[in-house]
């Protein structure tokens, strides 16, 4: 712990194929290099949004002050800069190079209005979808899927399996591996899942949906790497519902209620089209529920106004009328 301690001891867990990779990183036979200059724009964005970068200056200090900029340095060619360090104009070079790249990460980030880049007075400062991006962790490559889909459904009708589409879009699932064995399975899946799937059954984005829509029906599944995707599936969930909520806001797009309503059933684990008393689990039996629920004409403020006795016409019974009516009242009401 940095500031706490001297030092400290870790414990490294790795894969048989990568225990020789593991083994020449902590003999020093072979150096660490720095993964930062695929995420240099969120990086910079993240800086930037929590007030710590103002500057073109600035942002440019802080590549050089990082990891990054110090391999760069003593890596020069690993990082694609035609040079070394014992080259007389090798630190000209060197800072022309860290220029390039803060001025290109700057250029993309302004591109989405993620940040605002003067390039004249050398400011930099953070836009509300910038905010949106740090808050929610959303790489650079969300950011260009969602704008892309999000502006394609404002020229067509929204609906909720254009949402999930949007969903099972984010990067965070482009390398899910659809195995052989998961095919049928993910066949069944589809079978129950109330909203079509449009994609073919070995893509990684329909196996994104057809989980998520497993998480929220409450469906317990029987492999155990599904089942292991599931939790990878609900604990991303929130947050990228959240952002693309979000940026649909920023962007006013007509599609906003769609994710809205989808973060609150994710949150749930309960369809919209469901009854509300489905949260009490157990408490309520499933067959009263059911004939709620087949009564298509009542909406819920409408039971929310019933009495005990039209409880009773409704389930028959006194004993569950009176639960009934107890187990609405433990439904919070705004």
């Amino acid at each position: 712990r940095p500031g706490f301690d001297k030092n400290g001891e870790g414990i490294v867990l790795t894969s048989s194929g990568e225990l020789k990779d593991i083994v020449r990183y902590l003999n020093n036979q072979q150096p660490l290099e720095s993964k930062l200059m695929s995420r240099l724009p969120e990086y910079l964005n993240a800086e930037i949004v929590s007030g710590k970068l103002s500057s073109f200056r600035e942002c440019v200090l802080a590549v050089k002050e990082s990891f990054l900029g110090t391999r760069i340095k003593y890596s020069p060619m690993s990082y694609g800069l035609d040079s070394q360090i014992s080259n007389p104009m090798f630190f000209k070079q060197y800072s022309e190079y860290i220029i390039n790249l803060t001025h290109t990460a700057l250029l993309d980030l302004e591109k989405y209005e993620i940040v605002e880049y003067d390039q004249l007075a050398g400011r930099v400062q953070s836009r509300p979808i910038g905010k949106v991006v740090s808050h929610c962790y959303l790489s650079l490559d969300n950011v260009k899927i969602y704008s892309g889909i999000l502006q394609a459904m404002e020229m067509n009708s929204e609906e909720i399996i254009d949402a999930f589409r949007v969903f099972g879009s984010s990067v965070e699932f482009k390398d899910m591996v659809v195995r052989e064995e998961e095919l049928s399975e993910i066949g069944n899946l589809l079978s129950q899942c109330p909203v079509p799937v449009k994609s073919a059954n070995n893509d990684p984005k329909t196996k994104a949906i057809v989980l998520l829509q497993c998480y929220i029906s409450r469906i317990d599944l029987e492999g155990y790497v599904l089942a292991s995707d599931l939790g990878y599936i609900s604990q991303n969930a929130p947050r990228l519902l959240k952002a693309i909520f979000d940026l649909a806001c920023l962007y006013k797009f007509k599609s906003a209620p769609l994710f809205l309503n989808l973060i609150q059933m994710t949150e749930r684990r309960l369809w919209s089209t469901l009854s509300p008393l489905r949260q009490l689990g157990s408490l309520l039996p499933s067959k009263i529920i059911r004939k709620l629920e087949q009564q298509e004409h009542l909406s819920w403020s409408l039971i929310k106004k019933m009495n005990q006795s039209q409880f009773k016409l409704l389930v028959d019974n006194d004993s569950n009328s009176q639960l009934l009516k107890e187990s609405i009242q433990l439904i919070p009401n705004v």
